[in-house]
């Protein structure tokens, strides 16, 4: 039988480059051949966008050691990166739109007997 995951919200705030303080909540759910996992905040405040969208960009591609292309507010990434100290073929999405951040991250056989709020906020930090 495989694995399944579900988990979160998980609290989690970013301070962007431009010194702003962002709450946000991290939620997973898939099984052993994929792991989703969302990072979802709360409304980003109007004129803040593109120093969310740089931030947080800069923040998933170190954590994960993917690089992400894409111009302005959306970028995508795919290749071998970290979860933790393990590495997995991860797919990773990232667009602001509407005054909304979505980041959504997507491992690969992720073959871990569980999944924890420490691993979902490594993704991101």
């Amino acid at each position: 039988m495989a694995q399944s995951y579900a988990g979160g919200p998980v609290s989690f705030s970013i301070r962007t480059i431009g010194g702003l303080i962002l709450p946000t909540v991290i939620r997973w759910s898939g099984d052993r051949r994929t792991l989703t996992v969302r990072h979802e905040p709360g409304p980003v405040p109007p004129g803040s966008e593109a120093d969310v969208s740089q931030t947080t960009q800069m923040l998933v591609s170190r954590a994960t050691a993917v690089k992400l292309a894409g111009a302005g507010l959306s970028a995508h990434g795919e290749g071998k990166g970290y979860v933790g100290n393990m590495q997995y073929p991860l797919r990773i999405e990232h667009h602001v739109e509407r005054g909304g951040l979505r980041q959504v991250v997507t491992i690969i056989g992720y073959d871990r007997r569980v999944f924890t709020d420490y691993d979902a906020r490594l993704l991101f930090q």
